[in-house]
């Protein structure tokens, strides 16, 4: 028996082989379309939501980070206030005790 005559080859005839290619290439052909299909309609709207998703944590976080500058003013003029307060607490008991003393 010889592995490779004018006929045949693997004991398969030409013709043979020829079948085995068409056939692996329809096979492989519709497992690439498959495949491109797939990342289509699964792949590709999951990139999307990363995407929005990515989007949606930046601006939280630029948000946060107004929203922290914010807190940060508003609690120096709640500082500010408070020692306004406290001061004018002060004043008004000092006042009460000059008043007291007069009479």
């Amino acid at each position: 028996m010889h592995i490779f005559t004018i006929h045949s080859f693997l004991s398969l005839s030409w013709a043979e082989w020829g079948s085995i290619l068409v056939i692996g290439t329809a096979v492989f052909g519709g497992a690439h379309k498959l495949i491109g299909n797939l990342i289509d309609k699964v792949l590709n709207p999951i990139n999307q939501n990363l995407q929005k998703l990515n989007k949606n944590i930046e601006d939280w976080n630029e948000w946060h980070k107004h929203a922290n500058k914010r807190f940060e003013n508003g609690d120096k003029h709640f500082i500010r206030h408070d020692e306004q307060l406290k001061d004018h607490e002060r004043r008004i008991t000092n006042l009460e005790e000059q008043t007291n003393e007069r009479y």
